[in-house]
Formats: structure tokens, C-alpha cells, sequence
């Protein structure tokens, strides 16, 4: 068994540069080993298809954002 990631990218970062298999695999091609997922990148692309690509890739899945934003006044 792996020792666990010790740095992790949540997908926000970089949803402006990259679609969701962009960002999998640029993540894992610069050595990022975990990430947090946007919940709506997830959903557009398909969950099995993602779920696939991301363990392809080899990377582990430390959590899901969903992007929720509060007005106040």
C-alpha cells in the first residue's frame, strides 16, 4: 500500500485552464497524487467515466466540493 498523497489540488484551481480530463491528467503528469473534486465537473463529464479516468491516472480522491456561494447583506 502507497503512503498517502502528501500534497492534494482541489479542481477549482484550475477549472478556468482545464476540463475535468485535462485537469486528471495534467495533475497526474506533474506527480500530484490526490485531489478534491468539483462536484458539477464530475457530474458533466459522467461519474463512472470520471471514477474510471481518475483511478487510471492513479490518483486518489480525497473529496467532493460542491461550490456554494452565501449573499449577505
Amino acid at each position: 500500500m502507497e503512503a498517502p498523497a502528501s500534497f492534494a489540488i482541489h479542481q477549482g484551481t484550475t477549472e478556468r485552464q482545464w476540463g475535468f480530463a485535462d485537469s486528471v491528467e495534467g495533475y497526474a503528469r506533474h506527480g500530484i497524487r490526490a485531489l478534491t473534486v468539483r462536484r458539477a465537473l464530475v457530474e458533466d463529464y459522467g461519474s463512472a467515466k470520471a471514477a474510471r479516468l481518475i483511478s487510471d491516472a492513479g490518483l486518489q480522491v480525497l473529496g467532493r466540493v460542491a461550490l456554494c456561494i452565501a449573499h449577505r447583506k
